[in-house]
């Protein structure tokens, strides 16, 4: 994996910090990679998540030039991490994406980027519209579309009619450029799992971590829970562990099927 990798689009909705702080750290950690670093450059949205896998840091980008100094700095002091950038939609992403033109420190081998999006035929001009961007920033830029919310893995195109277009509706495909300007597709599976997490103010990395630690253990943890019911005789407090087994599994079979990213 690249050394800083930036989440953007211009519009909000899309799953950008889904891809920034649950997919991309998890891969990351998939690739053995240990320290990792989320940035959040947004002025409208607040980090209610911990992590103990992952550094968060957040900047305010109503000056742009102080919050992409300070993380370029983080950048420098920091160049053995994943460093995973998320700016907010909108404004934000076009003034930080166009601030990136004048800087000389981000180098484009350095920086993967990642425009996600989900079904919203809306979406289709604001995808062009950050590619065009991103190419005025970077010469010859490493792009990864991201496919947020894919209910169907395997006829995932009709979902995806701002992409692969849609004869019946006489919407016009963009595959071609997309062919031209993005090195590589990913598909994210819909999924209430990021919900959840997110419920639980807690990043799925370290959701994961768990449920490697509790399905590990699982065989001796059904053993304890019967023994601990049968004692109390509880069956509330041992249907509770049962699931707490099932989520730790269903957490694995979720990360399992992300998408391999080199």
């Amino acid at each position: 994996m690249t050394r800083v990798h930036i989440v953007a689009v211009t519009k909000g909705g899309t799953g950008k910090t889904t891809t920034a702080l649950n997919v991309l750290p998890t891969i990351a950690h998939l690739n053995g990679y240990k320290n990792i670093i989320y940035y959040q450059l947004d002025d409208n949205n607040k980090m209610e998540i911990d992590s103990k896998y992952i550094t968060i840091k957040e900047y305010s980008i109503s000056h742009t030039e102080n919050a992409i100094d300070s993380v370029e700095l983080e950048l420098d002091l920091n160049k053995d991490s994943i460093n995973i950038i998320d700016i907010g939609g909108g404004n934000d992403t076009k003034n930080v994406l166009n601030y990136l033109k004048k800087s000389a420190t981000l180098q484009s081998e350095d920086i993967t980027f990642y425009i996600p999006i989900n079904t919203n035929l809306s979406q289709q001009k604001n995808l062009e519209d950050t590619i065009a961007i991103i190419q005025e920033s970077y010469p010859n830029p490493q792009i990864i579309l991201t496919l947020n919310e894919v209910i169907d893995m395997e006829n995932y195109k009709n979902e995806f009619i701002n992409i692969f277009g849609d004869d019946t509706y006489g919407i016009k495909p963009i595959t071609k450029s997309i062919e031209n300007s993005c090195q590589q597709v990913i598909k994210i599976k819909r999924d209430n799992l990021f919900q959840v997490m997110e419920y639980r103010g807690k990043a799925l990395l370290d959701g994961y971590i768990n449920a490697l630690e509790v399905d590990k253990n699982s065989t001796k943890l059904k053993k304890q829970y019967a023994n601990e019911y049968k004692e109390d005789s509880d069956i509330e407090a041992y249907y509770s562990k049962k699931r707490g087994l099932r989520f730790a599994k269903k957490v694995i079979d979720t990360v399992e099927q992300f998408p391999k990213i080199s």
